[in-house]
């Protein structure tokens, strides 16, 4: 059953602060990804890549491991042990490089109520597409 008054929704329009009309809220979720997103309402996910800088550091050490090792090895024969430092050390930090992933992901999720409701939703939904050029601005005639 969907809620029954405006409090017990998580949807405030970030245009408006509106929230949704009691006859929008979906209580049966279906099979698709929007959820119990209220009916006309948009949802707008930013999602941005960026380096884990744990990973980065991990890259660090590793270098800065095999480097040191290297110094104890003479230089006539240090071309076929850098190879068994190299491994020797991949295996040393293998869990820990397994467990920290060389990616993070920054998401941000706000919500837009129904633009059919007013112009002025309408008018700023349409703005904010426009700049992010996800519809073609209208040609003058």
């Amino acid at each position: 059953m969907p809620p029954t008054n405006y409090e017990e929704s998580d949807y405030v329009c970030c245009l408006s602060g509106g929230v949704p009309k009691v006859n929008s809220l979906v209580d049966d979720l279906g099979d698709d990804e929007l959820e119990d997103l209220p009916i006309g309402w948009v949802r707008v996910t930013f999602q941005r890549r960026l380096q884990n800088t744990k990973w980065t550091q991990i890259q660090k050490v590793k270098g800065a491991t095999i480097e040191q090792m290297m110094t104890s090895v003479d230089d006539d024969i240090a071309k076929e042990i850098r190879q068994v430092i190299e491994l020797q050390v991949e295996a040393q930090y293998a869990v820990l490089e397994a467990s920290t992933p060389q990616f993070l992901i920054e998401e941000k999720v706000t919500f837009i109520g129904d633009p059919d409701d007013n112009s002025q939703l309408q008018s700023a939904y349409e703005g904010v597409l426009k700049s992010l050029d996800l519809i073609e601005a209208e040609v003058p005639q």
